[in-house]
């Protein structure tokens, strides 16, 4: 694995490096993305240690490009929620009252949100935030599609009660988000 290392960080970077050109990521990314794929290739050795040595180059760079692309839809998806918030800010009141109360209400949301459960707090971030798709959290958090709507629902429900009528954006459920229609 050392040699592995030694031959192909240099040009596994580079291809990271090119695959994210214009994008505005931060290129010290690359190094990250790297080192997990090595680390990756690590935890499972008992299947890649028995490839031969094309293989396992073939596979680094895949993991290294799979890799390179979530980070890019994450930064993307990030990029169109900011885009939206600047968006409604522009067709906003800026008086300083209102910039107030909404700098305190969106502080409180941020604390609601990090005194959350955890499991709970992932999926409001995921879903909210980085407007991941919902097959995607549930991927990612090895959890079922009813489960992220109940932990959206109670999510929406403890932000309503802790932040209140303070909120500067709505917080609607959605259809697939009301407890009557789950038979809870």
């Amino acid at each position: 694995m050392t040699a592995l290392f030694d031959e192909l960080y240099g040009p596994m970077r580079g291809f990271v490096a090119r695959l994210s050109e214009g994008s505005g990521l931060d290129p010290s990314s690359d190094r990250d993305i790297v080192m997990g794929t090595f680390k990756a290739a690590l935890e499972r050795w008992d299947q890649f240690g028995t490839w031969d040595e094309e293989r396992q180059k073939a596979w680094l760079f895949t993991v290294c490009r799979n890799q390179r692309i979530d980070e890019l839809r994450r930064h993307r998806r990030l990029r169109t929620v900011l885009e939206q918030v600047w968006d409604a800010d522009d067709a906003m009141e800026h008086s300083p009252e209102k910039i107030a109360v909404d700098r305190i209400a969106l502080a409180k949301c941020a604390a609601v949100l990090r005194d959350m459960p955890p499991k709970q707090r992932d999926v409001a971030t995921m879903e909210w935030l980085l407007q991941m798709p919902r097959t995607e959290i549930a991927e990612v958090l090895g959890i079922s599609l009813g489960s992220i709507r109940v932990h959206l629902c109670n999510a929406r429900k403890t932000l309503r009660e802790e932040v209140g009528p303070y909120l500067s954006f709505p917080i609607n459920a959605g259809k697939d988000d009301d407890p009557k229609r789950r038979g809870a």
